[in-house]
């Protein structure tokens, strides 16, 4: 690895953290906004009519967040488990971890859960692929604004192609969490604004100046280019071929998986680095490098950053080429 150069730039995070401007006529509506990625999953089982009684099979080592938004209205269980013991389900959970939507076998997956529907868990996608489902009648889809375009908060979701509405809650807007001066930050974050049924005031104003959709549009391209570097170098070479075959399909990432496999103190050793040289945040995670989501192989590697804020990726590759 090269060891002589030093990099004094901003630091880029592992997910986006300041906000995208576009300024462009509006195709998606405020009034398609969610407070939060979280609610639109919520209300996604909510408009499905589901209750306490309703199962809902989710993928293993699913979030906290993910499990509690379900449990506000259905009963989750892991795939793993509705898979192996034939447990009858009202709809299903699909994660494309870090924006990694897999090319799904629907005729498979019918043929093992029925047309029972389907919700597909892209909050860390900014690719808007509208792909066609065979079998499927009901197909919901959850974004998260603050994954994709680095708002404070926000998601959005689509029922079968066309966005649901949120209503605010203008009343509850008194019980603004920001009066809780003295809670932790995390617990602010993680349960009271989960709570919240208007949308944050940053989030309001932005999108009365931004289009969302061209944002994301914008987003996507910085994303892909940053994605199709890394293919086009050694840093791919632990990639699977699904992997390959959904950039081609045009999906948009804000993490890829660096060093699939690799052991976890060689992983330490590279994210130091990169640290130190380009002040850029990486972490050590696992990733599911199984096309089928719901048979899955979780293997250790480096998760790094492609969002539109890294500007740092041609130079990274080359610092990385000798590593």
């Amino acid at each position: 690895m090269i060891m002589n150069q030093k990099k004094n730039n901003v630091k880029v995070s592992l997910w986006r953290d300041r906000p995208i401007l576009s300024f462009s006529d509006k195709q998606i509506m405020k009034k398609n906004v969610f407070p939060s990625g979280r609610q639109a999953l919520t209300a996604a089982l909510c408009h499905m009519g589901l209750d306490r009684s309703s199962r809902v099979a989710v993928p293993e080592w699913s979030s906290h967040c993910v499990l509690s938004a379900i449990a506000k209205v259905a009963t989750p269980i892991p795939i793993k488990e509705v898979v192996n013991c034939s447990i009858s389900v009202d709809s299903i959970l699909l994660y494309s971890q870090w924006g990694w939507t897999p090319n799904i076998d629907w005729t498979e997956y019918h043929s093992i859960f029925g047309d029972i529907p389907v919700i597909c868990d892209e909050v860390d996608s900014a690719h808007m692929l509208d792909e066609s489902m065979p079998y499927i009648q009901a197909h919901y889809e959850v974004r998260s604004l603050s994954k994709t375009l680095g708002l404070k908060s926000g998601g959005l979701l689509k029922y079968n192609g066309k966005y649901v509405e949120f209503t605010s809650d203008k009343n509850h807007k008194n019980l603004d969490i920001t009066g809780f001066t003295d809670v932790n930050t995390i617990v602010r974050n993680t349960f009271l604004k989960a709570e919240k049924i208007y949308l944050d005031e940053e989030v309001d104003i932005w999108l009365d100046n931004n289009d969302v959709s061209a944002a994301l549009l914008h987003e996507s391209r910085l994303r892909r280019c940053n994605v199709k570097n890394i293919i086009d170098s050694h840093l791919a070479s632990t990639w699977k071929e699904w992997m390959i075959q959904s950039f081609n399909r045009g999906i948009a990432p804000g993490l890829v998986p660096l060093y699939i496999g690799y052991d976890r103190n060689d992983l330490l050793k590279i994210k130091s680095e990169l640290a130190r040289t380009f002040n850029i945040e990486t972490s050590i995670y696992h990733f599911n490098i199984s096309e089928c989501p719901w048979v899955v192989d979780y293997k250790q590697c480096l998760a790094f950053p492609v969002h539109g804020l890294n500007n740092k990726v041609e130079e990274i590759i080359q610092f990385l080429k000798y590593e």
